[in-house]
């Protein structure tokens, strides 16, 4: 069996109770700018992440999030893809199966917006002016005498995963850690005044 024996244990639990509370108090302070730092960046590097702008939302969801402080500890960050049902879909990938049917229908090119949007869904074929029907796996709409093939019919599609936040924080971990060591710098500093 071995004992070990800490000389002056008192005197270090004293420290340690003065300095925690000031190393809380930076890390508070320095939380709000990383949080802030991480959301720009995210913002800044969207498409660089393999992703491209259709609408802009999930960009725009990218923010910072508030920091808050309770006994586990300080916490803060990134907040991305709040409220939207796509953003986890797009870090992690998965399997989408249709909610409301047999078939998940792709938009084909006529039923697309030139940034690649749907302009209407296939149940608003008819009133965007098509007359449809179906014909294998495709819906095809008739329009001032054209044909035109609008929806891809299919029983799933796999999404592959094309992170947008994981590349953030792995671009970011030294600054953060810089940052966090600060705090904890800045805390040891103020407990000794």
């Amino acid at each position: 069996m071995v004992n070990v024996t800490l000389e002056g244990s008192r005197q270090i639990i004293v420290r340690l109770g003065e300095v925690t509370p000031a190393i809380r108090r930076a890390a508070v302070r320095r939380m709000d700018g990383i949080s802030q730092h991480l959301a720009t960046h995210a913002r800044e590097h969207f498409e660089e992440f393999g992703l491209h702008v259709r609408t802009g939302d999930l960009r725009r969801s990218e923010s910072a999030l508030p920091t808050t402080e309770d006994s586990a500890g300080v916490h803060g960050g990134m907040l991305a893809s709040q409220s939207l049902p796509y953003g986890p879909i797009q870090e992690f990938g998965g399997t989408i199966f249709p909610t409301h049917g047999q078939y998940l229908t792709i938009p084909l090119d006529e039923a697309l917006t030139e940034a690649g949007v749907g302009r209407f869904t296939a149940r608003e074929a008819e009133d965007a002016g098509y007359k449809t029907f179906i014909r294998g796996h495709i819906i095809y709409g008739v329009k001032d005498g054209i044909l035109y093939p609008l929806f891809y019919l299919v029983p799933f599609v796999v999404i592959p995963p094309t992170p947008f936040v994981t590349p953030v924080l792995k671009a970011n971990q030294e600054f953060v850690e810089r940052e966090l060591q600060a705090a904890v710098s800045e805390g040891i500093k103020d407990s000794d005044k």
